[in-house]
């Protein structure tokens, strides 16, 4: 990538109207790690050609990784007036709302999501920790049981375990904790 971006950098000093250049020159910054070099490229493409999804999906992908949701969010929701029915980018939409603890928005997306692609499951675990943060503790018990009985992370059991906790079933919440600590 190092060498590509010498090669893209020399290119862009003739030719300063080519949205593509820009892309590639933001995307070989971000392989490189340098987010907020890729963000400038990208931004600077999109200047030129306003309606790449993939260069937009990238910009808000990099506001993400930023930390800063607000813009991704902005991004995220070009990308989908685009692409409306793009499941991954409701997935990312959910996501800024949680990172700005606007959970009920989030829970609108991820629920979404779980509705129009009842064979994934990739929404689950998002949905069960909003329901948890906004107190649907018996949302979050069910979607908790439908992870654990899909091959659970050690954080899906402390998590089922401060949802039985919040419901005051201090015995299941021990052994969900009980669990967790094994399985790490």
């Amino acid at each position: 990538f190092s060498d590509a971006l010498t090669i893209f950098n020399q290119l862009a000093k003739t030719d300063k109207d080519s949205d593509i250049l820009f892309q590639k020159i933001g995307y070989c910054k971000q392989m490189e790690g340098d987010l907020e070099g890729a963000l400038e490229a990208y931004l600077h493409a999109d200047l030129l050609k306003s309606e790449s999804k993939w260069g937009i999906r990238r910009i808000a992908g990099c506001y993400r990784s930023l930390k800063q949701p607000e813009e991704a969010l902005k991004y995220y929701r070009r990308y989908e007036a685009l692409n409306p029915d793009n499941l991954s980018v409701q997935i990312s939409i959910g996501h800024c709302h949680l990172e700005l603890k606007d959970y009920n928005e989030a829970l609108k997306c991820f629920f979404k999501v779980d509705y129009l692609d009842n064979k994934s499951h990739k929404a689950w675990r998002p949905i069960a920790w909003c329901s948890f943060l906004t107190g649907k503790y018996d949302q979050a018990r069910n979607y908790y049981k439908k992870i654990l009985d899909n091959q659970p992370h050690a954080q899906d059991l402390l998590n089922a375990g401060h949802t039985e906790w919040a419901l005051q079933n201090i015995k299941g919440a021990l052994s969900f904790y009980q669990q967790a600590v094994q399985m790490e």
